[in-house]
């Protein structure tokens, strides 16, 4: 989350999303995920609209023969997860990785939105924040009439990228 800021919770809505899946044993059930998601995105300052799995339905449950075992490793998840989330959000802090900045973010938008590939430096989750947020703005990816409209922010965004490198590189 730190790394990548909204860009993955777009992401893990856009591959995992509207859930309602299979229970796995290795991982906590879909809500419980999203809570927990959530709850990261709060400790490091990371916006988005609440809207974002207000759609989600859970994983379907486990058999029978396994619902013990789920419920004692969701209980342990429970109670270490708060604190995982602020012992990498200290450590990321620590080795000096940053969270995208939302003026950098904006600025991007704003040039996605002219049909321009950002022209200065910025980070990559900057960039696919943006360009996760225009895509959002357009409709998401259930429109096949904007298929053009796609192509086209895909690449404004590899563009964006090539750019930011580019001028890191030049310096």
């Amino acid at each position: 989350m730190t790394v990548f800021g909204e860009s993955y919770l777009y992401a893990f809505d856009y591959l995992l999303g509207p859930g309602g899946g299979p229970r796995s044993l290795e991982y906590p059930s879909v809500l419980d995920r999203n809570g927990y998601i959530q709850l990261a995105a709060t400790e490091v300052g990371c916006s988005f609209g609440m809207e974002l799995f207000s759609d989600w339905a859970d994983s379907r449950p486990l058999p029978p023969e396994l619902q013990q075992v789920a419920s004692i490793t969701d209980e342990a998840v429970r109670s270490f997860a708060p604190r995982l989330i602020i012992l990498t959000t200290d450590l990321a802090k620590s080795k000096g990785i940053g969270f995208p900045a939302e003026p950098a973010i904006r600025d991007i938008l704003r040039c996605y939105e002219r049909h321009l590939p950002y022209q200065r430096t910025a980070t990559l989750p900057e960039i696919l924040s943006a360009g996760w947020r225009r895509l959002r703005a357009m409709g998401g990816l259930g429109h096949e009439a904007h298929a053009e409209e796609y192509e086209t922010l895909n690449e404004l965004v590899l563009k964006s990228i090539e750019i930011s490198e580019f001028l890191n590189l030049a310096v």
